[in-house]
């Protein structure tokens, strides 16, 4: 015979926390903040490097999850194209900050060129590696650094 786990069982309600969405989980549970890894591309000029021409903004891995992403030039300027999340969503967005940016459709930026006549590749990758437990299940817990 095989025994399956009991469920779970909540037994004080009024002290539950209901999380609507992964981009307000911090109000209930601080330790969540910044659950996702983020990536963001950028395209610099100049010899520091510190001039952004264009950027993709900060991008949830979990959103861009085997995309093809593409950054080409052509006469006018350079840009960055990511295919669609799913082969049925319609329309074009804009990069932009994962808070207000959905990234079903497929996304487009473009900026030209100008005088600029090099540039550059830059690529943030943040990693957020950690576990958090509120009460220390079954005694294993982990601090946040």
């Amino acid at each position: 015979m095989v025994r399956f786990p009991d469920s779970d069982v909540v037994t004080n309600l009024s002290t539950a926390a209901l999380i609507q969405s992964f981009s307000v989980i911090s109000n209930s549970i601080n330790g969540m903040t910044n659950y996702f890894d983020t990536v963001r591309v950028d395209i610099v000029t100049g010899a520091s490097q510190n001039n952004v021409l264009l950027t993709t903004g900060d991008m949830q891995m979990a959103d861009i999850h085997n995309r093809r992403l593409i950054e080409a030039t052509n006469s006018t300027g350079v840009y960055f194209w990511m295919e669609p999340y799913r082969t049925n969503a319609v329309g074009t967005g804009s990069f932009g900050s994962y808070l207000t940016n959905s990234y079903l459709s497929a996304q487009s930026n473009c900026v030209s060129l100008g005088g600029n006549t090099s540039f550059g590749i830059k690529i943030m990758y943040s990693h957020h590696r950690f576990a958090y437990c509120l009460n220390g299940y079954l005694g294993v817990e982990e601090v946040v650094q």
